[in-house]
């Protein structure tokens, strides 16, 4: 991790700790900000706080007024999109909450909310602020549930393809199906950028290059000259094609 992010999240921390009764066990960050992949404006910052203390009511509306805030700066800290967790034992917690892309996603949850393949990439490379949280005892690689959560997110997100017929959302399922693609041949997890870049080795892709290299760079959300830079044609083919390749490898 690069020290501009090593020294922001120290900043993030003491911005936490200045809460009364706040006390963080540790911070943990992943995805591009860890494996290089970054784009600087673009794209989220991947947290996990880990805290000693339930939160109290209050506490969590200063917890949701520090991120407020961080969003109205607009530098990186309006980037930091994750989870608080207040544990209870190693798969249970008393209680936490959730900070997504936009104001209304943001809640309190009571549960371990990443998923399978969600817990997987964050063992495949992540850092932590303090080294006190063991990451490995909490959360665990499932093959056979990520295989299972690959299939659900192919059916499900193939039907809103074929409803909403958008380029924006098949931008989204590219990049997320290439990475499933890299998940079920290799058995392990990467990057958006990188999961693009892995379709060049498939004969059936190289048509679509000029494209995939321009999805390599492309982050959430989306510009209109993006998004209008990308054929709503060929991206469905691509899909179709990834879907092909995603079947066969299941089956080979």
């Amino acid at each position: 991790m690069d020290y501009i992010f090593s020294e922001m999240i120290q900043m993030f921390q003491d911005d936490l700790q200045a809460i009364e009764g706040i006390y963080v066990e540790d911070i943990v960050v992943y995805g591009s900000t860890v494996t290089g992949d970054y784009i600087e404006g673009r794209g989220d910052i991947d947290f996990l706080v880990f805290l000693k203390n339930k939160l109290t009511k209050v506490q969590i509306v200063d917890i949701f007024s520090l991120h407020e805030k961080y969003r109205n700066n607009q530098d990186l800290f309006a980037k930091l999109e994750g989870i608080y967790y207040t544990l209870k034992s190693q798969k249970d917690i008393l209680n936490g909450i959730y900070i997504g892309t936009s104001r209304s996603g943001w809640k309190t949850i009571d549960y371990i909310v990443h998923d399978n393949i969600e817990q997987g990439m964050i063992l495949n490379d992540y850092r932590t602020l303090t080294g006190k949280i063991e990451l490995e005892k909490l959360f665990s690689v499932d093959w056979k549930l990520i295989d299972e959560e690959i299939n659900k997110n192919i059916k499900e997100s193939l039907l809103l393809s074929k409803k909403l017929n958008d380029v924006e959302f098949n931008i989204y399922i590219i990049q997320t199906f290439a990475r499933c693609l890299f998940t079920r041949k290799n058995n392990s997890f990467t990057s958006k950028s990188k999961a693009i870049a892995f379709l060049s080795k498939y004969e059936d892709f190289k048509k679509h290059r000029v494209v995939l290299e321009r999805l390599q760079s492309i982050r959430y959300p989306y510009s209109a000259s993006e998004v209008k830079s990308v054929d709503l044609k060929e991206s469905n083919e691509i899909i179709l094609e990834l879907v092909r390749h995603l079947t066969y490898n299941r089956n080979n």
